[in-house]
């Protein structure tokens, strides 16, 4: 598959200063990695928008062109890290994570669900997703795009763990292989009993309709003659 390549040109603009940069349409970001000092950069607001449309995932290889730098100098990143502007949505700052083709790497591969689980759609069940990416070491370029779980045969009770994944022998898991990845559980149950407060509660309203005193009340009546024994005396 050919590779995406971003243009970047080394940022002399640090701190709160990059704020002129964003405003021209430039994300100030930063490369570093192994053997390498981290490196301030700036990328085009427009191109890396494009490129982020057609990368599979974030753990696809990227050619970062440093011209600035040096001549025709070109690093394989991923993208580590992005952060974006809270209500803007906008692209604010990117971190790209040089990596060594030979060498091996951890990374997070997302997991992907597809279908429909028959637990759900005939039984009413719900689908937990419990854990949504899973942790591989391998080398950059036998990083697996995803991984797809076709929920469709699922039925309640039915569980997929980390084990059952379909895995290339290039590729080491480094979670649990018992950790669940999803499962199918029973629709939760309406409550039928009154709680024992609220039971409590009408049974003495019906008491108090049929004639019979509330607790407390023949206290409260005999109070009265009490009294008035004492005035006699």
């Amino acid at each position: 598959m050919e590779k995406i390549e971003i243009e970047a040109n080394k940022r002399e603009v640090l701190g709160k200063k990059v704020k002129h940069l964003k405003r021209m349409g430039i994300i100030p970001a930063v490369v570093y990695g192994r053997n390498m000092d981290p490196v301030a950069v700036s990328v085009d607001n427009k191109a890396i928008l494009k490129i982020l449309k057609n990368l599979a995932n974030r753990n696809e290889i990227v050619n970062l062109n440093l011209k600035s730098i040096g001549s025709n100098t070109i690093l394989p990143v991923i993208i580590h890290q992005m952060q974006k502007h809270a209500l803007k949505n906008t692209i604010e700052h990117i971190d790209f994570y040089r990596v060594v083709m030979d060498e091996l790497m951890k990374t997070s591969v997302k997991v992907v669900l597809k279908g429909e689980s028959i637990g759900v759609k005939e039984d009413g069940g719900i689908m937990v997703h419990s854990t949504s990416s899973v942790d591989v070491r391998c080398l950059p370029g036998d990083i697996p795009e995803n991984f797809v779980i076709d929920v469709s045969p699922l039925k309640i009770g039915d569980t997929v763990h980390v084990s059952d994944l379909v895995v290339s022998k290039k590729v080491e898991i480094l979670a649990s292989l018992e950790d669940i990845l999803v499962t199918i559980v029973p629709p939760a149950r309406e409550e039928v009993e009154a709680p024992a407060a609220v039971a409590a509660e009408t049974a003495a309203t019906t008491a108090t309709s049929e004639g019979a005193a509330p607790a407390g009340t023949a206290e409260a009546k005999a109070e009265p003659k009490e009294k008035a024994k004492e005035e006699k005396k």
